[in-house]
């Protein structure tokens, strides 16, 4: 792992866009940083982004984790801690403690369980049953015409029909 540079707000935007590096680490203490952390990761082609020293509340370390970040050290974090977490962000994984773990999971829950979820899931549902019924009638009247001009072709063809099927007949040798 190689730094290319070290640079600040707008400038550090630019310098993403120019250099395309696979990771960042992002200066979350100013207050555009939530902005800066939107705006990279809205790039064609967004670099993994690693958060230091975020407050050690549920309400931060899932704020910063819901708004993107590939990887986070908190506020107690020693370097070596944060070097770590840089590489593991670098192969494309992502650590947490068992502490923020059982934060997500909670929070995971807790999204899957709201009524607007649960609305969602529903309407999911109904779509789904709709378009199965569209594609069933669809299918039907698609039998029904095959079958209709099945019918008008033995009919033409002096063909047995019986029941929706036909057979032609086809004179001995």
């Amino acid at each position: 792992m190689s730094v290319i540079g070290a640079v600040h707000g707008e400038e550090a935007l630019a310098a993403v866009e120019r250099e395309q590096p696979s990771l960042v680490l992002l200066d979350i203490s100013p207050p555009e940083a939530r902005r800066w952390l939107g705006q990279l990761r809205g790039l064609a082609h967004p670099p993994l982004i690693v958060a230091p020293a975020v407050d050690e509340t549920r309400e931060s370390i899932l704020g910063w984790i819901e708004a993107g970040v590939s990887g986070y050290e908190t506020t107690n974090s020693s370097s070596s801690e944060l070097i770590q977490a840089l590489h593991t962000a670098a192969r494309g994984e992502r650590s947490c403690s068992q502490r923020v773990m059982s934060m997500v999971i909670r929070r995971l829950s807790t999204l899957a369980a709201s009524p607007r979820a649960v609305s969602a899931q529903r309407d999911k549902r109904r779509s789904m049953r709709r378009i199965t019924r569209r594609v069933s009638r669809r299918n039907r009247m698609h039998r029904h015409a095959l079958h209709k001009s099945a019918i008008q072709a033995c009919a033409a063809r002096k063909v047995v029909s019986h029941r929706g099927t036909c057979a032609m007949m086809v004179p001995d040798r």
